[in-house]
């Protein structure tokens, strides 16, 4: 992920005008080149950040509460966060899984 904000409301750059407020763009949305012009710009702060898991901005009782859908949630309570997004995810994947199936 490419976030963009710039030191200056308008600023133009790749055809497009950037804003003080950070915009997030896919990595693939700018060529190598493109990139080079946009982080050599000092009115514009550039960041590659990597991809965000989404389930780690969720609690662990948001987490529970997803997973309450299909499974008891007494025996989760023990459970450490990244032992429930473990699986919720393989819940979710199953879940596509089946579907495809259906298709």
């Amino acid at each position: 992920m490419i976030t963009i904000k710039s030191k200056r409301d308008g600023r133009r750059r790749c055809g497009i005008a950037h804003t003080k407020v950070p915009v997030e763009y896919p990595d693939d949305r700018f060529t190598a080149e493109e990139m080079k012009r946009l982080q050599a710009d000092k009115v514009l702060v550039v960041s590659i950040v990597a991809d965000r898991d989404p389930y780690d901005e969720m609690t662990k009782a948001q987490i529970l509460e997803k997973i309450a859908n299909f499974q008891p949630v007494d025996d989760l309570q023990k459970m450490k966060k990244a032992e429930l997004i473990e699986c919720l995810k393989k819940h979710e994947e199953q879940q596509a899984k089946d579907k495809a199936a259906e298709d």
